[in-house]
Formats: structure tokens, C-alpha cells, sequence
């Protein structure tokens, strides 16, 4: 086979050559000739193994953004949940955001330890803290402390943008699905298309919202 000794460079499962660069010294194989030297190897010596050929499926850019939310969005401190949201037009992230406190505040998770620390006396406990954290009590408290506290990853992500230059083509990645404030908020820059990992649990409303207005609203898990 001619050029069999050449290192296969990329393959493209749709049939299509994906790398058009250096073709003289490069063979280029779509993906139904790979399968048929990865068959011929099982009986010959003579043709590389499998290792040898770099057999890459390429990931797309929405799963490419929506997997780099979940790094982003470790940079959160907020103890009920952390996330993230991104802003970019075409393979360019543009602007990021993720859900915490203002500039220079106490952060959520120090704010509530405290808060603990007050109440319970004697040693730490990690489990009895968690427990605590998750009563009832202490969510409705959360909930009303990180109203007035806390900015959320697509509103911190939008401060970044110029509303003049938005375009149909800027697209809006979040982990979690955008509450009826963010949604307002993205409806308000022009965004048309959001894509989101997670469903909010009370994000229902503001991806209808959104949806009705004019907005794709995409979930890619």
C-alpha cells in the first residue's frame, strides 16, 4: 500500500478531509479508509498499528465552552451552588462571569460560617455544618441574603460586553439555565442564543420568557 509507511495525520468521520496542508508529505485519509487499514492490520505486521495512527474525533466549540464553564465556575464561593456562564462569538470567548459576592464583600461561604461559628460552640463539625447549611431555615435565609448580596455569572459576564457591539452571532454559554432576572438581562444586550448544561430549578419561567422573545434556547448536556 503506497505511503503506508507515512503517519496518518487527522481523519474525519464524515468523510471529509479535515487538514488540506503539506498533501505531498502528508497522507490524509478519511475515515472509511482508516477503518480499512485498522482491519488489514489484524492479519499483517506490515501495517501500523492502531496506536500509530492519530484517530481524533474533534470536539465542537459549544462542548468545548460548555465543559470550560464547569472550571469557571470553581472560582465561585457561593455554599448553595457554583456556576459559571461565558460570552463568545465564533472560537472566541469573549467575556466571563461566574455567581459571587461584589468586589471586596465578605464571600458567601465565609459569610454563613460565621454566622454558624455564632451559633454552635466546641469543636467543628464538618456534617453537623453541612446539615445545618441545608435546613430549611438556613436555605430560605440564603435565599433572601444572596437577593441582596450575590450578582449572578450571566449578569457579571455581561459587564464585560459592550451592548453596541452584541451581534446575532454572540452567543451566551451558562452551566445553569439563566433566572427570569438574567434572562431579562440577556434579552435587554440583543443575545439571541443561549446554551445551557443544567436546568435551574426555578428557571422555568425565564427559559419560556426567553423562548417567546426571540431567544434559541439550547440544552447540551
Amino acid at each position: 500500500m503506497a505511503g503506508i509507511n507515512s503517519i496518518l495525520k487527522y481523519v474525519d468521520i464524515s468523510n471529509n478531509l479535515v487538514d488540506m496542508t503539506d498533501l505531498k508529505n502528508t497522507n490524509v485519509f478519511t475515515a472509511h479508509e482508516a477503518n480499512s487499514l485498522i482491519r488489514l492490520n489484524q492479519d499483517s505486521p506490515d501495517i501500523p498499528s492502531t496506536d500509530a495512527l492519530f484517530i481524533n474525533v474533534r470536539a465542537e466549540w459549544h462542548d468545548v465552552f460548555i465543559n470550560t464553564l464547569e472550571s469557571i465556575a470553581k472560582r465561585s464561593r457561593c455554599v448553595k451552588i457554583q456556576t459559571a456562564a461565558l460570552i463568545a462569538l465564533d472560537s472566541q470567548i469573549l467575556a466571563i462571569g461566574y455567581n459571587g459576592t461584589f468586589s471586596k464583600h465578605t464571600e458567601c461561604c465565609d459569610y454563613w460560617l460565621n454566622v454558624y461559628n455564632k451559633q454552635h460552640t466546641g469543636i467543628f463539625d464538618k456534617q453537623q455544618f453541612i446539615d445545618w447549611l441545608y435546613s430549611d431555615k438556613i436555605r430560605s435565609a440564603h435565599r433572601e441574603w444572596s437577593t441582596a448580596n450575590e450578582i449572578h455569572a450571566e449578569a457579571n459576564a455581561l459587564t464585560w460586553i459592550n451592548k453596541r457591539d452584541i451581534t446575532d452571532k454572540h452567543i451566551m454559554y451558562t452551566l445553569y439555565s439563566p433566572c427570569s432576572a438574567c434572562a431579562k438581562a440577556i434579552m435587554s444586550y440583543g443575545i439571541k442564543t443561549v446554551y445551557y448544561k443544567h436546568i435551574y430549578t426555578r428557571g422555568h419561567d425565564a427559559l419560556t420568557l426567553l423562548k417567546k422573545s426571540g431567544v434559541t434556547c439550547i440544552h447540551r448536556m
